[in-house]
Parts: structure tokens; C-alpha cells; sequence
């Protein structure tokens, strides 16, 4: 079996950055790099399967796409924090509110201001099924909702997500990130995190207030990322005495994010999209190759890759009954990077070992 994995991978020297930093560009780029190391080393009957993680989901579609129409039968993919429609990930677009209302409402109980003596799993189905039977319709309507069912959702969303009623109001029910995170526990003096909610540090003073800024930092990546980039820098020194043609970082955003092309030419569309669904591309993989399983994996305190925007575009592709068999979901009690939490790692391995042994 093939699971392949790119991490530490370079632009080789003269390699135009245009033609590969974007949705379809890094897409096509993987497709050739795979296709050419199944040739090279004559692994053309092995059983392959890809593994993405948040971007590399974005990636992971396009891909399975792509690798389809080059004959190359995939037997499984996992997405792991998974976002599909971009659209989403932008503030004052009625799916990113909706979106993040589950995992406010799951942070909200992790820190004790909501869902006293529920399950956290009741919780979480309980804000699921609210953000889709009760909040989704009121924002739809805008100025035309009336004042008093205004006021009732307000409250509603207010138990949910363990912020003021009033704010809700003010708000519009439309609650930010940068909101809910400044918020929550103010009244400790402390903001919570993005990529996790379940950390938080102590707040900025009052003068910092670039939202900018403030958006950019992260108490989960404060308390995590040295650790594990430093692990991973040590394995390959030490573990596999590897020397990488340049050192690896962390993060290179500055070079390759703000260059990055997201337009995507979307399978059935007649024009490219600056806004990408890459979910479209999931579909016409899955009905080109029926056997293909796709497990998808989240963790419900991850406001980078909502839970509940995935479920929703899944839905949206109408799959019919025989492919839904071939879709697996896990949701954890974890935020975008599973590998922080242990009980989290040891539940996604097992789960991980029968996916692979499903035929």
C-alpha cells in the first residue's frame, strides 16, 4: 500500500512559482510527481490511498481528480480538517456564520459558559441541528426578519455560544471569529484560540487593537507549533539522518500564500472560479471510480475547518445512495491539528487501521 506525502518537498532550481502556486497548478504538479514515481520505481499495481490535512484536502480533491483521468485508480482518500468551498472561510457570508455556530457552542461548553450537564456529543448534534432548523433560516432574511423573532433566535444562539444576548443582537446574529475569541472570556482577561479553541492566553492590551494582528495570532499555535516543527527537524536528523536540501519551516506564507492563485477550474463549469469548490471535484471523482472510499476526519473545537460547513457541502453533491456507503466521517474531541490530543491519536489510529483494511 502507498500513502504519499510531500512535506519537505522544494520548487526544483528554475521551476516558474506561477505555474505551481495555485489550487490547480499544486494539484497538477503532485498528479505528475505521483505518476512519474509509479513509473520509476514500477508500483503501478499498488493499492494507493492519499492523506490530506486542511490545505492538503483542498489539494486531495482536485487531485483524486486529476489522477483519475491520468488512469490512476485510487482505493481510498482521507481528508483530515477538511475545507472544500472557500466561500466560506469569508466573514459576512451566511455559511461561515452558520459554520462556525457548532464549534462556538462546543468551545462554549469546554470552558463551562454553555451545555451544563449535556454529553458532548448531545451538545454538538444539539448546535448542529439549531444552526440548520433555527438559525440558518433568520440570517437569510436580513432586515426582514422581524424584531421579535430576531430577539428569539438572538437568545437561543446566545445559550448556544455563551455570549451576551445583547452582542448577538448587535451583531445581527452574524458573529466573527475575531468576536467570539475576544469574547468568551473577557471577563478572565483572556482570548482563546483558532486552530484549537480549547487554548487560550492572556488578552492584548487595549492599544493592540489591529483585527489584523489580533486574527493572525493564535494561543494553539503559541503553546504547539515549536514542539512539533522541533520534533520533526530532530526525526530526520537524528532518526533517518536525512540532510533536506534546505532547512524546513514551519510556516513559509509570506512566499508561497500571498502569491497564491486561487482560481479553480471547476469540472462541469464553463468558466474558472476565484472562489473554488473543490467539492465538485470530489463528486466526479467518486462517480468515475465507485469503489474509491473517501474518509473524512474533523475535530469539533477547529474553527479553521468548520465541521459543519463540510457536512453541508457533502450534502450538496446529492451522491447517490451506494456512494454516501463509501463516504466514512469521524468527528474528535480535538481541534485542526489531531495530533495535539492523545486520546484523539490513539481513536483516529484504530479508525485509520480498519479504513485501510475495508476493501
Amino acid at each position: 500500500m502507498l500513502i504519499f506525502h510531500m512535506g519537505n518537498s522544494t520548487l526544483a532550481e528554475g521551476a516558474d512559482q506561477a505555474k505551481v502556486f495555485g489550487v490547480d497548478g499544486d494539484a497538477d504538479c503532485f498528479a505528475r510527481a505521483i505518476t512519474t514515481w509509479l513509473e520509476e520505481n514500477g508500483r503501478w499495481q499498488s493499492p494507493l490511498y492519499l492523506f490530506g490535512e486542511s490545505y492538503g484536502t483542498v489539494r486531495n480533491a482536485v487531485l483524486m481528480r486529476l489522477l483519475g483521468e491520468r488512469s490512476v485508480k485510487l482505493c481510498g482518500v482521507v481528508m483530515l480538517s477538511a475545507l472544500f468551498d472557500w466561500v466560506q472561510t469569508m466573514e459576512g457570508e451566511d455559511l461561515y456564520h452558520l459554520g462556525m455556530t457548532p464549534t462556538m457552542a462546543a468551545t462554549a461548553q469546554f470552558f463551562g459558559r454553555a451545555g451544563e450537564g449535556v454529553g458532548e456529543d448531545d451538545w454538538f448534534k444539539q448546535a448542529m441541528d439549531f444552526t440548520e432548523d433555527v438559525l440558518a433560516p433568520a440570517p437569510l432574511r436580513g432586515d426582514r426578519l422581524s424584531p421579535e423573532r430576531e430577539a428569539e433566535v438572538a437568545r437561543q444562539l446566545s445559550q448556544f455560544i455563551g455570549l451576551p444576548e445583547e452582542l448577538v443582537r448587535q451583531r445581527r446574529l452574524r458573529i466573527t471569529l475575531d468576536d467570539f475569541r475576544r469574547n468568551l472570556l473577557a471577563d478572565e482577561g483572556k482570548v482563546i484560540g483558532r486552530l484549537d479553541m480549547r487554548f487560550s492566553s492572556d488578552a492584548p492590551v487595549a492599544v493592540q487593537s489591529s483585527s489584523t494582528w489580533f486574527s493572525s495570532g493564535d494561543a494553539a499555535d503559541d503553546a504547539v507549533e515549536a514542539s512539533w516543527t522541533n520534533a520533526f527537524r530532530a526525526f530526520l536528523h537524528d532518526e533517518l539522518h536525512y540532510k533536506a536540501p534546505a532547512r524546513y519551516l514551519a510556516n513559509n506564507y509570506d512566499c508561497v500564500g500571498t502569491n497564491w492563485k486561487w482560481e479553480h477550474k471547476q469540472p462541469g463549469f464553463e468558466y474558472p472560479s476565484i472562489s473554488p469548490n473543490v467539492a465538485y471535484d470530489i463528486a466526479v471523482a467518486m462517480r468515475r471510480n465507485p469503489h474509491m472510499k473517501v474518509c473524512i476526519l474533523g475535530g469539533r473545537y477547529d474553527a479553521a475547518t468548520t465541521w459543519w460547513n463540510v457536512v453541508h457541502d457533502m450534502a450538496c453533491l446529492f451522491l447517490s445512495p451506494q456512494l454516501k456507503e463509501r463516504l466514512e466521517w469521524h468527528l474528535y474531541g480535538c481541534g485542526h491539528m489531531s495530533y495535539v490530543d492523545v486520546p484523539t491519536l490513539r481513536q483516529m489510529g484504530e479508525d485509520m487501521e480498519a479504513f485501510y483494511a475495508k476493501v
